[in-house]
């Protein structure tokens, strides 16, 4: 009930959308303040792919969104060297193609986490001439209500890959 089920892991392909339905509503919390935070830029947009969730202020892409197992993970198209790794505990992975043009990958697990990566988040719009404006405050534990996995596969928002179907 709520957790996440790992004898079934390997057998299907998660959608992003379909990881944020099975994650714990303290993640969805962390989730809606970060996005929200990205957001309430003035030109920042976001795009949900399958596998994550990208925003971009312009043709840049400025932020992405993964969850990887049970974590929620922002990286950020800022330099990971001009930072203190003791503070914000991000890693350089600049050397993944994936995630070309944004270098810092941070892990959400907390509310400290969450004002860490918000305060990274306006320093990096600060560069960027970024415009703060208000925008709407929502509640992603009540948008995305918890589901199982076979709802999840007859929405759509999961693959099953299972080789002896």
């Amino acid at each position: 009930g709520g957790g996440v089920d790992f004898a079934n892991m390997m057998r299907f392909n998660r959608s992003f959308i379909a990881r944020i339905i099975q994650s714990t509503d303290d993640q969805k919390k962390y989730y809606g303040e970060v996005r929200n935070a990205l957001l309430s830029y003035r030109k920042v947009n976001s795009n949900i792919a399958w596998g994550a969730e990208r925003f971009h202020k312009g043709r840049e892409t400025i932020a992405r969104f993964k969850i990887r197992g049970k974590t929620l993970v922002l990286y950020l198209a800022l330099d990971p060297q001009t930072h203190e790794i003791s503070v914000y505990h991000h890693k350089d992975v600049s050397d993944n193609k994936s995630v070309a043009g944004t270098p810092m990958m941070i892990k959400i697990k907390s509310p400290r986490g969450v004002k860490k990566a918000i305060r990274l988040i306006d320093e990096m719009l600060a560069a960027r001439e970024g415009i703060k404006r208000n925008v709407p405050e929502r509640d992603y534990a009540a948008m995305y209500p918890y589901e199982s996995m076979e709802e999840l596969i007859e929405d759509g928002l999961v693959k099953d890959v299972r080789k002896n179907k």
